[in-house]
């Protein structure tokens, strides 16, 4: 007996120490006496019996008998109660100690995102200040493509204004050029113009003396040049021209005066074949061509050297006859 109830209450102190609530357990109120506990115990182990429950659980309902057991017995109900009570103190302690321990790492970690967040300022500002230089070195490099552009434009507008001016004092000098190659007219005409129309004669035009004279005197000694050239090319053709010509007019005079061409060519002997043992002398007929008289003299050079290979191919084709006629004789 001394036994069963050193048990309970050593199983009271583990249970209040755990912090299991048997109360809870058996859905009893602190304050309820021991029948009621037992009804209490009764319905809830219809639940857990092992020959009524499904899923039956030895420690389940091992829990439930121990708490049947502690809350029946005044000794081991006192004992779970002071020691329920004391750990409900300490829960209630340490809460406080934590309440404040949770206020103290609180107010830590405050001060600590106060630290932090002044570091992010800081560090925020530091990025701002490097916002800040870049847009000032964009807007530097804005401007100085914008001053390079303005430069371009302005080189531009220059040059275009220089090809102007070099068109216009290309048309000032041509202009110039003409008017000096121009006839000018002569005396009496200037002063008959004169006697005319005093009021429409110009005024002399002071010679330009500035930067553009010396281009001006090239151009016109260039002009000179290319003429003199041209004029001495032409004279040049001329002279080859004219000693062509005289020329052609003699060996034309030649021509006419030959009417025949005489034939100086020697008798062709026939050529030795190996079946002729010995020489056989032949006497050849030389045949003179003449050309027909020409009434008239032939026009150019060509066509009478046309006439004259004719004759020759034709005095040619009448020696091979022979010489064919020779060879068959011999055979």
């Amino acid at each position: 007996m001394e036994d069963k109830k050193s048990e309970l209450l050593q199983y009271a102190r583990e249970y209040a120490t755990s912090g299991k609530d048997l109360y809870e357990l058996l859905s009893v109120s602190a304050e309820a006496a021991q029948p009621e506990v037992h009804r209490a115990w009764r319905k809830a182990s219809l639940k857990h019996h092992p020959d009524k429950a499904k899923n039956f659980d030895p420690e389940i309902w091992q829990l439930f008998e121990r708490a049947r057991d502690v809350l029946s017995s005044p000794e081991a109900r006192a004992a779970y109660d002071s020691a329920r009570a004391a750990a409900v103190q300490a829960q209630k302690a340490r809460a406080a100690l934590d309440a404040k321990r949770r206020a103290m790492i609180d107010d830590l970690e405050a001060r600590e995102r106060g630290v932090k967040r002044k570091a992010d300022g800081e560090k925020n500002m530091m990025t701002e200040n490097e916002k800040r230089a870049l847009m000032e070195k964009g807007r530097e490099h804005l401007e100085k493509r914008r001053r390079m552009r303005e430069e371009a434009e302005a080189r531009e507008r220059a040059r275009a204004a220089m090809e102007d001016d070099d068109d216009g004092e290309r048309n000032a000098v041509r202009k110039e050029a003409e008017k000096r190659l121009s006839p000018q007219p002569s005396p009496a005409d200037a002063n008959g113009a004169d006697d005319e129309d005093p009021q429409q004669q110009q005024p002399p035009q002071p010679r330009p003396t500035d930067e553009y004279d010396e281009r001006i005197a090239d151009i016109e000694r260039r002009l000179r040049e290319r003429k003199a050239d041209k004029a001495a090319r032409k004279a040049e053709k001329k002279k080859k021209s004219s000693h062509t010509k005289s020329r052609t007019d003699e060996v034309t005079e030649d021509r006419k005066s030959t009417t025949t061409i005489p034939s100086s060519s020697a008798p062709i002997a026939p050529e030795k074949t190996p079946s002729q043992p010995h020489s056989i002398p032949t006497t050849t007929t030389t045949t003179t061509t003449h050309l027909p008289p020409s009434n008239s003299a032939p026009r150019d050079f060509s066509s009478t050297m046309a006439k004259l290979r004719a004759a020759q191919r034709e005095k040619e084709r009448k020696r091979a006859e022979a010489a064919a006629a020779v060879a068959s004789d011999g055979k």
